[in-house]
């Protein structure tokens, strides 16, 4: 499969709360569920300005898996290496956003199926056909074997001559245990 576009990271659902200023410390209406991850965003929007687009990365076998897996399917996404599990929920991001224009999340990922990508999901066949490797900053934080499956792939581009580009994620208030 050539590719122009591959990335690996994080695939998942978005809650996000309806109202303005809304913090997650008192009940409150939420929106969505929504397909997000932003290596799956990313790649969505690579698809719809023309190019060819593939994610690595894993689903629940849960509706919310399956609303994602569907909508990148249907966007054009290469979704064959996208992989399924029924022994973890597909990942979920909480989002609220603040009038002076910050942002909170709270993530459900180290232990969620968008935390199951590994080092023996890289090939180099799959390298070795991608123009570009796009990797997200925020993927690298999720568990240690997504950042092993990340460097792989990085190394494995380098030694092949591919581009790659790394969007790092700054001053964003996460929560969840930044267990590497």
């Amino acid at each position: 499969m050539e590719l122009d576009v591959l990335t690996v990271g994080e695939i998942l659902v978005e809650m996000m709360a309806k109202n303005l200023d809304q913090d997650f410390l008192h009940p409150g209406e939420l929106l969505g569920p929504y397909p997000s991850g932003a290596p799956a965003i990313f790649i969505d929007q690579i698809v719809k300005l023309g190019l060819r687009g593939g994610i690595i990365g894993c689903v629940g076998e849960d509706d919310f898996g399956e609303m994602v897996y569907q909508r990148l399917k249907r966007d054009g996404i290469q979704t064959d290496l996208i992989k399924r599990t029924g022994e973890y929920i597909t990942g979920i991001a909480f989002v609220t956003y603040f009038s002076n224009g910050e942002r909170k999340f709270i993530f459900h990922l180290p232990h969620s199926a968008a935390s199951k990508v590994f080092s023996e999901d890289i090939t180099e066949d799959l390298i070795k056909n991608v123009k570009c490797l796009h990797i997200m900053g925020c993927s690298l934080a999720i568990s240690k074997n997504m950042k092993d499956a990340i460097m792989k792939a990085v190394d494995l581009a380098y030694s092949f001559e591919k581009m790659v580009f790394l969007i790092p994620i700054l001053g964003l208030n996460w929560v969840y245990p930044q267990n590497i």
